[in-house]
């Protein structure tokens, strides 16, 4: 597992390369201010802000889905190259897409609870989401078994 989340973790700064991740990164950054335009104009809440430690432990819930994508394609590793291919090669890879996709729903939830603090909220987003890319990647080179 720690082969995988090195492996993860270094294939973020290839992720810069790829176009459709600075879509990504402009969508998450237009989210926090849409959010945080929506919040000050409709909503009037007296609330205090939530405290770092909070913030860091709701954080920590982003990386419930990179760390399940990494685990399956732990699962389904291809180990070596002279074994045949998996069979449902293609369910595999498309159960990875949906995961990636699921991860829109805590990086929403958490954007929308940490409004208030966006120079925090929207770096952190970012960061989780580049992760969840990167492990989807790793996965994938696992599962199908061809490593760059």
């Amino acid at each position: 597992m720690f082969f995988m989340l090195f492996t993860s973790i270094s294939l973020i700064v290839l992720l810069l390369a790829a176009p459709i991740v600075w879509l990504v990164l402009t969508a998450i950054a237009a989210a926090c201010v849409c959010m945080k335009l929506y919040k000050d104009r409709f909503q009037t809440s007296s609330a205090a802000k939530p405290s770092i430690t909070r913030l860091a432990v709701e954080a920590a819930v982003l990386a419930i889905i990179p760390l399940s994508i990494l685990a399956y394609g732990l699962i389904h590793w291809l180990r070596w190259e002279s074994e045949p291919r998996h069979i449902d090669e293609a369910h595999l890879l498309h159960v990875l897409d949906v995961a990636v996709y699921f991860q829109v729903i805590p990086l929403g939830w958490f954007i929308w609870r940490h409004t208030d603090r966006p120079w925090i909220s929207a770096p952190i987003g970012m960061a989780f989401a580049l992760w969840t890319l990167a492990a989807q990647f790793a996965s994938t080179m696992a599962i199908t078994g061809n490593w760059l």
